[in-house]
This record gives C-alpha cells, structure tokens and sequence, in this order.
C-alpha cells in the first residue's frame, strides 16, 4: 500500500521473515506492515501517531524474536520519538525485550540521551547481558553519557561488571574524570584486557 519504494522493500522483508506460528498475532503483523507502508526511516519530519507507537511498542514486546526485530529496526527508523518506547522496554519482564531495546538505545547514538535516567534507574536490578548491554548504551553516548558516571564507577567493584563499566567509562572521556582514582587501581589487575583498558 506505500507510495515510497524503500517502503515498499521493507514490507515485503518484514512478511518474508515473519513466519506465521501460534506466537505471533494478527495485530503484530499488520502493525509492522501498516508501519512500512506507511511511513519510509528516510522521512523523519513524518511524526508517528501516539497509536502507531503504541503498536509498535506492544510488538517490540512479542514472544516472537522476528517480530521484535522488525518493531526494533522500525522504532530506532524514528529516532528521537522512539527512545521513550526503548525507555519503557528496559523494564520489561522478557529479558530479551530488555537487550533488543538497549541495543536499539545503543544505535541511535547521541539520540538515546533522552533515555539517561531510565538507564541508571534500570541497571542496578538487572543481570547478565542486559545488564551489559544498558552499560554499553551509557558509553555509547560518549560524553553526554556523564550523568551515569557514579553509577558505572560503583560497578567497577563489581567483577562480572568491571570490564563492561570501564569501556564505558573510557567512551565517556573527560567527563569521566571523577573515576580516575578508581581505574587507576586497575592498572594492577591480573587481567590483561582489565589492565589495557584501564590504561
């Protein structure tokens, strides 16, 4: 039904990799085809509706890994009006719900700032690979990720944590400069790649 060519592409990749089992629903296809035909990544100055993001952010919630892709690739397509939906999606129960919006929060880059406060308030109760994916969203953002220093300098005693806090510390630069102490005791790990990164 889209106009736009790239639209176009995009709906027929959406349906070639949906593939049609008892998990995923009706509404969470045709939200991802209504979202491709409707509007092309390439137009930003087109605003999405309050409903067609709450689609989406219902499909970024599906137990369907190919579903939650195409509603990923298609919220981070709308930048900065996605990253409240990706700011929600860090709470969800599904742990990989949590890693597919970090990783989306992670891509836009400088856009996710917005999404700060929901990440230094989500990453103390999460674990494992969510855990260090919101990590890495925080170095991601380089300087403008300041605002999760103290909280990235606490997990540098956090051994399964460390390494992920200290690249992230490292991306963040001089705004990270209220850590130095701390890496610093780093330089005295036995860890090789702890000690390089410290350095």
């Amino acid at each position: 039904r889209g106009q736009h060519p790239h639209v176009q592409r995009s709906a027929g990749g959406a349906l070639a990799t949906i593939d049609p089992r008892p998990g995923i629903t009706r509404d969470e296809v045709e939200a991802l085809i209504d979202m491709y035909t409707r509007m092309a990544p390439s137009e930003p100055t087109e605003r999405p509706s309050a409903e067609t993001l709450k689609r989406l952010a219902d499909s970024l919630r599906s137990e369907d890994q190919a579903v939650r892709r195409q509603a990923g690739e298609l919220l981070e397509g709308l930048r900065e009006d996605a990253v409240p939906v990706f700011a929600v999606a860090l709470n969800a129960d599904d742990e990989e719900v949590r890693i597919e919006a970090a990783r989306r929060l992670r891509a836009l880059g400088y856009r996710a700032a917005g999404a700060i406060p929901a990440l230094i308030e989500a990453i103390p109760s999460q674990s494992g690979r969510a855990r260090r994916s919101m990590i890495d969203v925080l170095g991601a953002l380089e300087h403008l990720g300041a605002p999760g220093v103290p909280l990235l300098t606490d997990l540098l005693k956090v051994e399964s944590d460390r390494l992920a806090a200290l690249r992230a510390l490292q991306s963040i630069g001089c705004a990270a400069k209220a850590a130095t102490s701390q890496v610093a005791e780093l330089l005295g790990s036995p860890d090789p790649d702890m000690t390089r990164q410290a350095a």
